[in-house]
């Protein structure tokens, strides 16, 4: 693996794609769920076991190229799988609240039990990043059923009490501190773990959706015994500089790095000084956002080709690199590959 302080465009070049293939790749192989499962019930080791049945995967799927790439990612620990243990999280107090209120069914929004099968994997937290370019996504899954909730929003997700989400939300919870504001209500786990803070004084929910504000203050709310901290603004999260000023702001307005990139990049024009800020995923964001440096590293013709390729949003966003990028080395396009200056770049678009 090159050493981040002699990395060349080629590497970086090189490096971005096979992350873009490594991703694939995986959705092809690692989701034929029964097929890992019965690897699992016949020989329960954790890591090792897993580990032996990617291996077994790969001799049924993908090309040639793609299983020595993803063999050589297993080897060097680029992929991180761990067990977890059920009661790590069934304990969560917050679940222990939405236990409590059954199944909703109202103006669009549904809302009820949710069950995580033995063996199957999901995203356990941010993205991490390994030699300082690499990014690894954490994979989990649990040995036992795990019990928890999601809400629906239109027949699609729009928040459940997963792992991922009480990882994720681990750090931002904790540096909460004085006035707060949350940009996005999803299922209300943010503002009610922050309300339970003596360091938090009050809470500002912004949130543009009437449906996910009425089950929120309909089900939820009466049960925070903090009730007294949250404040819901329906408006939406981009006016909440004008509501300020806050201790500390914590965004959570996407689902995903996809959706996320564009709402980023608003956010960073808007953030008022002095106020401390965190960004749901940012990691993840970020890496997502280093992607848009590849093709500027490669040849004319694969530019745009991916230009032609891209939809909406990220069209808009790959033009905005192609304009920032005007007059610069190949070499300081590639510098780009460590987040923190990514991040200060972004700022600029």
């Amino acid at each position: 693996m090159a050493n981040r302080s002699t990395l060349t465009p080629d590497d970086v070049l090189k490096t971005i794609y096979l992350g873009e293939d490594a991703d694939a790749f995986f959705n092809q192989c690692l989701f034929p769920l029964s097929d890992l499962q019965y690897q699992f019930l016949i020989n329960q080791e954790g890591h090792g076991t897993i580990y032996e049945s990617v291996k077994a995967l790969l001799k049924d799927f993908g090309e040639p190229e793609d299983q020595e790439a993803y063999q050589t990612l297993l080897e060097e620990d680029f992929i991180s799988i761990q067990a977890q243990k059920v009661e790590d999280y069934a304990s969560n107090p917050y679940g222990k609240l939405l236990s409590s209120i059954g199944d909703y069914d109202h103006n669009h929004v549904h809302f009820s039990f949710y069950n995580v099968l033995p063996y199957a994997f999901f995203l356990l937290d941010d993205k991490k990043i390994v030699d300082g370019i690499n990014d690894v996504s954490p994979l989990g899954y649990f040995i036992e059923c795990y019990d928890t909730w999601i809400l629906y929003k239109d027949g699609s997700p729009w928040m459940s009490l997963l792992p991922h989400e009480i990882n994720t939300m681990k750090d931002p919870i904790n540096r909460a501190h004085g006035r707060v504001a949350t940009l996005g209500l999803g299922l209300g786990y943010y503002a009610y773990m922050v309300s339970m803070k003596d360091e938090v004084i009050s809470v500002d929910v912004f949130e543009k959706d009437p449906s996910i504000i009425q089950f929120f203050t309909e089900t939820l709310l009466p049960k925070f015994p903090h009730k007294e901290k949250i404040h819901i603004h329906f408006e939406n999260a981009f006016n909440y500089p004008s509501h300020g000023p806050y201790d500390y702001v914590f965004a959570d307005l996407w689902h995903n790095a996809d959706d996320a990139l564009p709402l980023y990049l608003r956010l960073l024009k808007i953030e008022p000084k002095d106020t401390e800020i965190d960004y749901w995923i940012e990691t993840t964001i970020l890496a997502y956002a280093r992607r848009f440096i590849a093709p500027f590293l490669a040849s004319e013709e694969e530019r745009e080709e991916t230009f032609y390729d891209l939809e909406g949003p990220q069209k808009k966003i790959f033009g905005k690199f192609e304009k920032a990028f005007k007059g610069k080395s190949k070499e300081e396009i590639a510098s780009l590959h460590d987040l923190r200056a990514l991040r200060a770049f972004l700022y600029t678009l």
